[in-house]
């Protein structure tokens, strides 16, 4: 009985200084706008009749290009919304010149103290067949247009000097039955981790019990390790409730038992824990009411990465006798097709363009969103869940069969 009591002892002592190194350590994840500050050229103006304009150079992704003439600007960004409007172009399309090649270049800094850091840099969208590079270096690409994705520059970055990453992209070759536009014309950002973190998009939460005493919180958290040894992780989840305004509470409603794993050296782990919340606030179309969840991970008592994400509870049916339930209500869904252009702005993304977009629609009487006929900005689904919208996101139109 005395070694079991001394035991429990312990790991009440150990939980409670986890605890308290949670809240008392910041984690050392950042995640900066990469918007400010790109240099920008076209080439290869397509029209309906032929390509006319100058020849692209070779090698514009060295170091040593001069790009200085330049256009200067900043992100999102559309080159196509900025015409010339021509007869010559397609009609469904807008008579606007998305067809081209554009470059984009900006320099840039790393501090010397993010030297053992992971750094990478997230596109929310790239219009299209984006190639990027660093310092001259090829680092990869992404075809898709319309969906994000992150690259890994570590292995190419020099910290304490400069920087210079160059993304090219190439719509010529694409076709479209509405306005796509093109360019880096969402949001980009420099994401600094440490060695051992939550992967990009890392974090799924479900809540596969709700009831009005106690909800489930599911969650599934990939961490992964840039380590070439096995590495003993603990991780921990903390959950907040937030207000109208959609900040946290100052302290979490709940947290999770503590998971510990033996990570092998450069591999993945997938940590998978239930959370309890007592009498949980569900989210609704008329009054959407979020969660936040804090993952916590730590390498002996030092956290080495923190990443939060929102969610809500809410249950989701369909009937062959009530059609959609919402919360077990039946609820009929009135929804649009939104495509991503936001009217004579583009397709840049513009947060209060949006959230305008969407207040006009729900003042219409609103309460859904197809996506058309792409993954949308991921603000866009952010602004869904805090208006009270329902969003179905559409992969893409059409594959191998044509309408």
């Amino acid at each position: 009985m005395r070694r079991r009591s001394i035991f429990t002892f312990l790991v009440i002592v150990i939980t409670i200084c986890i605890s308290n190194a949670l809240l008392a350590q910041e984690s050392p994840r950042s995640r900066e706008s990469f918007n400010q500050g790109w240099k920008f050229v076209k080439y290869f103006n397509a029209s309906n009749d032929a390509v006319t304009t100058d020849k692209e150079p070779e090698n514009l992704q060295l170091p040593t290009v001069n790009d200085n003439n330049w256009r200067s600007l900043d992100l999102p960004h559309d080159w196509a919304i900025e015409g010339p409007f021509s007869d010559t172009l397609e009609n469904n399309t807008g008579l606007l010149p998305w067809k081209g090649i554009g470059w984009y270049r900006k320099h840039f800094s790393v501090n010397d103290n993010d030297k053992e850091k992971r750094i990478y840099v997230d596109f929310d969208g790239a219009m299209a067949n984006a190639k990027i590079w660093l310092n001259g270096k090829y680092v990869g690409e992404w075809p898709y247009g319309y969906t994000s994705f992150r690259l890994d520059l570590t292995p190419y970055i020099i910290t304490g000097k400069e920087n210079i990453i160059a993304v090219r992209l190439d719509t010529k070759n694409w076709d479209s039955r509405w306005y796509p536009g093109a360019g880096l014309y969402r949001n980009v950002w420099l994401v600094k981790t440490s060695q051992l973190n939550i992967t990009n998009n890392g974090v799924f939460c479900t809540t596969p019990e709700i009831k009005k005493e106690r909800g489930i919180l599911s969650v599934q958290a990939e961490v992964e390790s840039h380590f070439n040894y096995p590495v003993p992780v603990t991780i921990k989840a903390l959950v907040y409730k937030l207000n109208d305004k959609f900040e946290p509470s100052a302290t979490p409603v709940t947290e999770s038992v503590v998971v510990t794993a033996m990570i092998p050296g450069m591999k993945n782990h997938d940590f998978r824990f239930d959370i309890p919340v007592k009498e949980p606030i569900l989210w609704d179309i008329n009054k959407p009411e979020l969660y936040r969840v804090a993952v916590i991970v730590m390498q002996g008592t030092t956290v080495t990465d923190r990443y939060e994400t929102n969610f809500g509870f809410r249950t989701l049916n369909f009937t062959a006798r009530d059609g959609f339930l919402l919360n077990g209500r039946r609820v009929e869904i009135n929804g649009v097709c939104n495509h991503h252009d936001l009217g004579a702005l583009g397709a840049a993304f513009n947060t209060r363009a949006a959230a305008r977009q969407l207040e006009i629609l729900r003042e219409m009487g609103c309460n859904a969103i197809r996506t058309s006929h792409n993954p949308p900005a991921p603000e866009l689904v952010d602004l869904c869940d805090k208006m009270g919208l329902l969003i179905m996101v559409e992969a893409f139109d059409t594959w191998r069969i044509g309408k």
